[in-house]
């Protein structure tokens, strides 16, 4: 009987909880609520919102997009975004030019920690003063300015940089071959 009574007691207490309304009709009616239309602002060419940083064999590239209703907050953010992805896509270069001599050599100085940390320190410290920016403004109909970004080094100028950082030619050399 106690059982019975508990059971009894558990159905009760879900038919309690239970929606009135199915859960697909709440989600239709949500649905049908008019969405207000956004403004499209024209993107350059060579952005894309899914894409953040690249290379190929002449360049890296880090892209960004900013928005704001001050303009000049919008471009410098913009520019700031930039060259972090800038950053964030020769970091990478570096760590496969990095493993790929480690893998040469796995008892080498390339697999060793305190050559990473120093890898690491000498892409956050490295001043990017050599790049190129491409900038793309647009403002919407209501007062927001879009910034575009493209930020550029040659892959030629990236041993130039490293060299005040890592004193190893045998990584400087093959910083500049293609992975």
């Amino acid at each position: 009987m106690r059982y019975l009574s508990a059971g009894l007691l558990l159905i009760c207490l879900f038919a309690a909880c239970s929606p009135t309304e199915s859960i697909q009709e709440e989600t239709e009616s949500e649905e049908e609520m008019p969405v207000p239309e956004e403004e499209v602002t024209e993107a350059p060419d060579w952005y894309d919102g899914q894409v953040f940083s690249a290379a190929d064999s002449v360049s890296f590239f880090g892209f960004s997009m900013a928005s704001s209703p001050d303009s000049s907050e919008a471009a410098e953010l913009s520019v700031e975004t930039a060259l972090q992805n800038l950053r964030f896509e020769i970091d990478r270069h570096a760590e496969n030019t990095r493993i790929s001599l480690a893998e040469e050599d796995a008892d080498g100085e390339y697999s060793q920690p305190g050559f990473i940390v120093n890898l690491r320190n000498a892409v956050r410290e490295m001043e990017l003063e050599v790049y190129e920016l491409d900038h793309e403004h647009e403002e919407s109909d209501s007062g927001v300015h879009y910034v575009y970004t493209r930020a550029v080094l040659e892959r030629d100028q990236l041993p130039g940089i490293f060299e005040s950082h890592l004193a190893d030619e045998r990584f400087l050399e093959r910083l500049q071959e293609l992975e």
